[in-house]
Parts: structure tokens; sequence; C-alpha cells
């Protein structure tokens, strides 16, 4: 939504913002605890923010908890590109589901697992129960043995990474680690 308002003739700061926006919401969301009121809170501050205030936010959450920032393009209060911000970030139903985000819980886990049901009883091919079950039997050991494998590491004992270009960044690469190989026959 931001980087379509960014889109706009004297809105290209919107747009440069976008990603931190989208950082700064998950940030509300796993530091409140699951509490909607904060979160809610915390992420209404985000307009202060933008415009390099960062206090007087509200009375939960008054100030800004990160140290000092470095100098970058902060939007004007009261300019097209901020008052289109705010007619996003204050959006009556966005607010009401932003109060509902989880904490903690994240749907990845769950879709990792289908695709390993997936790739292991493909839904192209028709299975009797019995080995169907096996298969949901042998993907849910599958990714029970390797959902949570531990980094890579070179030969000197350093972590491993590796640049991923997903497309929802749009071409801008992320780095990502280089997990152990996967246990198949253990």
């Amino acid at each position: 939504m931001l980087e379509t308002v960014g889109k706009k003739k004297k809105c290209e700061l919107v747009g440069d913002w976008a990603r931190s926006v989208s950082n700064h919401l998950y940030w509300c969301a796993s530091s409140s605890d699951g509490d909607g009121e904060l979160v809610s809170e915390k992420w209404l501050s985000v307009l202060n923010h933008i415009t390099n205030v960062h206090e007087g936010h509200g009375q939960r959450f008054p100030k800004c908890l990160h140290g000092e920032l470095e100098d970058r393009d902060w939007i004007n209060k009261g300019s097209l590109a901020f008052l289109e911000m705010e007619k996003v970030v204050k959006g009556k139903l966005l607010v009401n589901d932003i109060k509902k985000l989880s904490p903690a819980e994240q749907t990845s886990a769950l879709e990792s697992y289908h695709h390993v049901v997936c790739h292991i009883a493909p839904k192209a091919l028709h299975f009797f129960y019995a080995p169907m079950k096996a298969r949901l039997y042998i993907a849910a050991l599958h990714f029970n043995e390797n959902s949570y494998r531990d980094q890579a590491v070179n030969k000197n004992g350093e972590p491993i990474y590796s640049i991923s270009y997903p497309k929802g960044r749009k071409g801008a690469g992320i780095p990502k680690e280089v997990k152990v190989q996967q246990t198949y026959s253990k």
C-alpha cells in the first residue's frame, strides 16, 4: 500500500520509508506481549517517527526506544506525502486489525510443513488410506527432524550466509543463514 502511495507525485519519500514502516509493524507486534492497545499506540507512533519526532507519542508508549539515528530524508508534517501516509497508517480497518496481531505465532512453520507434505504426498496423485497415512507420518517425522537445524559454519568456525532475492523485495537482496544439511537416514 505504501509503495503505491510512494509512486504518486510529491509522495516519493513514502516509498523510501515503506520498508522501515513494514519493519516497524513487525516490531510493534513482537514487542507488545499481545496487548492490542499497546500495539496500536506503537504503530501510530510511526507518524511522529517519520517526521523526526521521537517522543510524545502517547500515554503507554511515550517515546521511541532507539538511540541516536543517522540522518535521513524525514517527511515534513503537513506535506502531501505525510497526509497520504497518515491516511494509510490511521486507516480504521488497519488499526483494528493491528490490535489483533499475534506477538509470536507466524504461519511460516505451518506453510513449511505443508510444503514437505506436498513433496512426499503430491496432491496430483491418488493414494489409498494406508499409503497416504504412511506418507503423512514420514512427512511429519522429516519435518520434525529438520525444521530447526543449526546454522552451518565454515572451516574457521564462522557462520555461513547466502544472499536471497525474494520477489517481495523487488530485487533487494537479504542475508540468509545457510543451515546444515538435512538428515534422511537417522
